[in-house]
């Protein structure tokens, strides 16, 4: 690294948005139309941040070309979201982060959360063994083991290590709402 790889670039991406709250009230989501432009360099990449979640991974979504503009329809949590959005050129330059944040409702219906958590850590062959799967596991577990975000109920089933067969996994269908009524 040098001095010159820390200088101020003048030139960066820019980007803008709309947003468009028409769903909110129905159906607790906006809808973005996003607009990058660069005249110097190729857009490489594109972030939308909410809550600190990337919506396209944590590398964000590929673009081509000098400009780009797309729509992006976004599921919003109860309560606050914070978005940040962003795009970076070949170059490695970053736009400016453009931030706001969305107020959503709290849904009146509650779901609940099935959640299957599976590890094998020991294997008949222990070339293959796994040191933290297992634990893993029972770590997502005990991360969800109360009524979590919009959720009201948290139904759980776990299977490790020996427990983990074809027939116990065919079994967790019954275990979801849809097993349940067949």
């Amino acid at each position: 690294m040098t001095e010159d790889d820390l200088a101020v670039k003048e030139n960066v991406p820019l980007i803008s948005y709309q947003r468009y709250l028409d769903n909110l009230l129905i159906d607790g989501s906006i809808n973005l139309i996003v607009k990058c432009e660069d005249q110097n360099a190729e857009l490489d990449k594109l972030h939308i941040r909410v809550n600190g979640v990337p919506e396209f991974g944590r590398y964000g979504k590929s673009l081509n070309g000098h400009s780009y503009i797309d729509s992006f329809h976004v599921v919003l949590n109860p309560g606050t979201n914070y978005f940040q959005i962003y795009c970076t050129n070949k170059s490695g330059v970053s736009s400016l982060k453009e931030t706001f944040s969305v107020e959503a409702h709290k849904r009146d219906v509650e779901s609940d959360l099935y959640l299957i958590s599976i590890g094998v850590s020991k294997y008949k062959e222990q070339q293959y063994n796994l040191n933290y799967a297992s634990k893993d596991a029972e770590d997502v577990i005990r991360f969800f083991d109360k009524p979590f975000g919009p959720f009201s109920t948290v139904h759980s089933k776990i299977l490790i290590d020996t427990n983990v067969t074809l027939t116990n996994v065919y079994e967790l269908k019954k275990f979801t709402p849809a097993g349940k009524t067949q």
